[in-house]
């Protein structure tokens, strides 16, 4: 757990800044986390810019106009080839690329906290549903024969199997900061 704690807006936790998201970085790498993604190159194109290898960090799309006023983020459509970009990703700073959804983590309260989950690769692990067998099964009523004399009942359902593991705690840290003011 890593609290904001380098901006202005007087909230514990306080709004995002550089420094903060530099020392989940830190906390990252001193951990010896794995970047997710590799380095994208420089290219001739004028107003890109190459971007670092990267952690991920997912967030709720309300803290997308406090990142994108940080001096060092780079927006997705500055980068050497905005293709590379993954869907919901936004931009980068410094060492992370940054995922927003709007149903990332909120607590609400006076002010509201947003969780920001940074994570290196190998961190958690999961077996994906469509990797396996996935059953539906539907009875109507009248399948039930003479054991349902009135045909009354249908019941439907599936069964599949899924699962997620955090594989290694110290290569995910989860970041809270307020809105800026």
């Amino acid at each position: 757990l890593y609290n904001c704690q380098y901006g202005d807006n007087g909230s514990t936790p306080t709004e995002v800044t550089t420094k903060d998201m530099r020392e989940v970085v830190k906390q990252l790498k001193g951990a010896d986390g794995i970047m997710f993604e590799p380095r994208i190159a420089a290219s001739r194109d004028i107003g890109t810019e190459p971007v670092r290898a990267a952690y991920w960090c997912t967030l709720h799309t309300d803290l997308e106009v406090d990142l994108e006023e940080l001096p060092n983020f780079q927006p997705v459509h500055k980068y050497a080839h905005p293709a590379m970009a993954k869907p919901g990703e936004i931009g980068a700073l410094g060492n992370l690329r940054i995922l927003a959804s709007s149903v990332g983590s909120l607590i609400s309260g006076s002010p509201d906290v947003y969780n920001m989950f940074c994570s290196a690769r190998d961190a958690y692990g999961s077996v994906q549903i469509d990797k396996g067998m996935v059953q539906h099964i539907f009875n109507d009523a009248k399948s039930g024969g003479t054991s349902n004399p009135l045909w009354q009942y249908s019941t439907q359902g599936w069964k599949a199997f899924a699962g997620n593991k955090i594989l290694n705690d110290s290569w995910i840290v989860r970041a809270r900061a307020t809105l800026d003011s």
